[in-house]
C-alpha cells in the first residue's frame, strides 16, 4: 500500500503464522520489486508482517505502526525493527 510516508507491505493472511513469513529466506526476493534491496520489517504480533524501504520517513512510520500494533495485540511479539537484505536478517 501506498502511504504518506512511502510505500508498505502488509502481510496478512490470518492463518496465524505472518510474522513467521520473516524467517523464509526468500523473503528478500519477494519483497524486492515493491521495496528494494535495503528493507525494514516489523512484526508487532503473530497476525501481521509490515514491511518498507529503508529511507528515513517510512521507518519513523514503520515504527509507530509496530508499537501501536504490538500495544494493541492479543498475541504480542515485539515492537522491535529488522534489516532485512538478500544477506539475511537482522535486529536495529
Amino acid at each position: 500500500m501506498d502511504t504518506d510516508a512511502g510505500p508498505l507491505v502488509v502481510a496478512r493472511t490470518g492463518d496465524g503464522l505472518d510474522a513467521a513469513r520473516l524467517l523464509l529466506p526468500t523473503l528478500p526476493d519477494v519483497l524486492r520489486p515493491e521495496l528494494g534491496d535495503a528493507v525494514v520489517a516489523a512484526i508487532p504480533h503473530r497476525d501481521v508482517l509490515y514491511a518498507c524501504p529503508r529511507a528515513d520517513a517510512p521507518i519513523e512510520a514503520l515504527a509507530a505502526r509496530a508499537a501501536d500494533a504490538s500495544a494493541r495485540a492479543p498475541h504480542p511479539i515485539t515492537a522491535r525493527l529488522f534489516d532485512l537484505s538478500p544477506r539475511g536478517l537482522s535486529p536495529r
